[in-house]
């Protein structure tokens, strides 16, 4: 069994990219031998900012040989059709086979043999395949050839069993061989490949870690013991950074600097933000989980004199981002939020929706929808887009929100105003009700607006992120159990938009709901059966109000329910209640004195207890105890069936019993739509 190397070596791929560069260089391969049926004991791929690399062990030198059986013409056929298959086979008549196939005559049939192709010869294909097919999100060609890769590729390595493969270079500039390189700055000269384990370690030698979850975890590790020896702590996300920066260094050498106290009076969102989103250094916090002044980065090489040098023009490059955030803070606690309101009206949001501006009346109507007597919800509205003209937002766009919450706090307004416009953006950190609000509205205000001017997203299209939009009214109404109107809401903010190419509203509203019933199902089917949720989604109740929360907890409750006997009984009963009007309920009349019987009084008194109970409970949203109202009933109708001929031969009679039993079917429909369960 001998062993497959490939290295891709060029210049340095950007660390988004190099995940999945990987991941599709191993099931490249791995799908490719299976193709072609080599069989192998291990596949591994590797990636570092400057190689992609690749190792399959246990590989065959060829295709196994291979038989094959193909039948040809009768003996006593045309002897022109016999010369044909001889020729097609390339075999001598005596070389065939002759078999008799019963009450088909006697057949000549010819055995195949196939060569199995090297291995080598494979392993070669494979490998132009992937550099000619595989698609970065963003490539570029260099020199004046079309071949295009990430970045400029230098060499190509791809040895089987020791040995080069015929692969040819995909560049004139690209080389075709044996020879690797180290560390870019450290040991940049060549060196012979021979085996995976001697370029595993050749590389090690030379200031290289090929493996990325090996450099992650000794980046993670680092950050974790500077924290320790200082007393400081990591955030979570450290975990994340980690890995990001482990895309970005071959050798990681762990550093650590610090900033100018005196900056901790700026917000900690621009600190960090200025730290890791443009240095891609990580943060350390006392343990109270305050924001200190020292930070962990790493290093992509160990310089001979120490790495004083290093750290300080790290911290001269953060110390004058920090003075830029400093003065843009500073500058905007002098600013007028009122102004940078009016200036609102010179941005425009989209050209078919106008400026920021007016997304602001829109917030307002439907804050007035919401909650008409909530002053701070009204106030947020007002104001919640009013960072976008700070200098701070200009530089950071990713503070919209935070830093709004920031200046309203500055200029003294109410806490929950703050709190809301901060947390406009989070899909999940509101910390009250008012906060919940306005995430809602912004994203409502949103998705019914482009729904509004006939902008909906596609099948593989979906600039304005409105499925996300969508999915986050979802989660906020259900995570914090929001009674939502959403027609209602749609109406309102289609009725402020004062636009000229509005769609018809019947289509819109159409549109759009059916484009949050299609997101709210995606949502449902993580936790709960399809069934479930279809006769969740066709209740009557869900279909006039569209309540998320209120969806959500009925599938809930209906799950809960249908595992126990008592769901499974009702579910039966109103089946067997069901399948009574498969030629409808036209003509039926409920005549209380026509029911005599003992089983159908009792019936009907069960039932009308069970209507005011229902009603009521549901009125109530407690969706749990109006299922368990109806319970009560399901023996009356049990006696019902048994006692009572319901076809009476007396059509009067008869209409007021099969009248009886539809009024029972409309009473459960009011909690689910029944008839789309299935019965386990």
């Amino acid at each position: 069994m001998s062993e497959f190397i490939l290295e891709i070596f060029s210049e340095e791929i950007p660390a988004r990219m190099q995940k999945a560069a990987c991941q599709a260089l191993q099931d490249h391969f791995a799908q490719g031998l299976a193709d072609h049926n080599l069989q192998f004991e291990h596949i591994k791929s590797v990636v570092t900012p400057r190689r992609l690399a690749l190792c399959v062990q246990g590989l065959p030198v060829a295709q196994a040989d291979t038989e094959t059986e193909r039948k040809g013409p009768a003996v006593d056929a045309p002897q022109q059709a016999i010369d044909g298959f001889l020729a097609s086979v390339q075999l001598g008549l005596d070389q065939l086979e002759q078999r008799d196939l019963g009450k088909k005559g006697v057949f000549y049939f010819a055995k195949l043999q196939q060569k199995g192709l090297p291995t080598s010869e494979i392993l070669a294909q494979l490998t132009t395949r992937f550099l000619q097919s595989y698609r970065w999100p963003k490539s570029m060609r260099w020199g004046n050839e079309e071949f295009t890769w990430v970045r400029p590729m230098h060499s190509l390595v791809a040895l089987f069993a020791g040995e080069v493969l015929p692969v040819p270079a995909p560049h004139s500039f690209v080389s075709v061989g044996r020879t690797s390189y180290g560390h870019r700055f450290m040991a940049p000269e060549p060196f012979v490949v021979e085996s995976w384990d001697q370029y595993q370690h050749a590389l090690r030698d030379r200031y290289v870690v090929l493996d990325p979850a090996e450099r992650t975890e000794m980046i993670a590790d680092g950050y974790a013991k500077v924290a320790a020896e200082k007393g400081l702590a990591l955030k979570e996300s450290a975990q994340a950074h980690a890995a990001q920066v482990a895309g970005l260094v071959e050798w990681p050498v762990i550093c650590t600097g610090q900033f100018d106290a005196a900056f901790l009076e700026i917000p900690a969102e621009v600190l960090t933000t200025s730290m890791w989103s443009h240095q891609f250094f990580t943060p350390l916090y006392t343990a109270e989980d305050i924001l200190s002044n020292t930070f962990v980065f790493t290093a992509n090489m160990a310089p001979t004199d120490g790495m004083a040098e290093i750290v300080a023009g790290n911290e001269a490059v953060l110390q004058a981002r920090l003075q830029d955030a400093q003065f843009f803070w500073q500058t905007d606690l002098e600013a007028s939020i009122e102004g940078w309101n009016d200036s609102l009206k010179n941005q425009t949001f989209h050209a078919k929706l106008g400026s920021v501006h007016e997304r602001l009346t829109r917030f307002e109507k439907l804050a007035a929808c919401i909650d008409v007597s909530s002053e701070p919800l009204k106030l947020a509205c007002r104001y919640a887009k009013a960072d976008l003209a700070s200098e701070m937002v200009g530089e950071f766009p990713e503070l919209q929100g935070v830093m709004g919450g920031y200046y309203l706090q500055a200029k003294g307004f109410d806490a929950a105003v703050c709190t809301a416009v901060s947390q406009q953006y989070s899909d999940q950190d509101q910390t009250d009700m008012v906060a919940v609000q306005m995430a809602v509205i912004e994203r409502l205000e949103t998705l019914s607006s482009f729904f509004a001017v006939g902008i909906q997203p596609t099948s593989s299209k979906d600039p304005f992120a409105l499925r996300r939009a969508a999915l986050g009214i979802i989660r906020l109404a259900v995570a914090h159990n929001l009674k939502l109107d959403f027609a209602a809401l749609a109406k309102a903010n289609y009725g402020a938009l004062d636009v000229a190419d509005k769609v018809d509203y019947a289509a819109y509203s159409a549109d759009l709901n059916r484009f949050m019933v299609d997101r709210l199902r995606y949502f449902l089917k993580e936790n709960y059966d399809y069934d479930v949720i279809e006769s969740v989604l066709g209740s009557q109740w869900f279909v006039e109000g569209m309540d998320f929360a209120r969806a959500a907890e009925a599938c809930a409750v209906l799950t809960e329910d249908l595992r126990k006997a008592e769901g499974q009984a009702l579910l039966q009963a109103f089946d067997r209640i069901n399948g009574i009007f498969g030629s409808g309920v036209e003509g039926t009349v409920l005549d209380e004195a026509l029911l005599q019987k003992p089983a159908e009084k009792n019936l009907l008194k069960q039932m009308m207890t069970a209507e005011i109970q229902v009603l009521s409970l549901m009125q109530e949203g407690k969706l749990a105890e109006a299922l368990a109202a109806l319970q009560p009933v399901l023996q009356p109708l049990e006696n019902f069936f048994e006692e009572v001929l319901v076809n009476d031969p007396d059509l009067a009679v008869a209409s007021s019993r099969r009248a009886l039993l539809h009024r029972l079917r409309t009473l459960m429909l009011r909690f689910v739509n029944f008839s789309a369960l299935v019965k386990k």
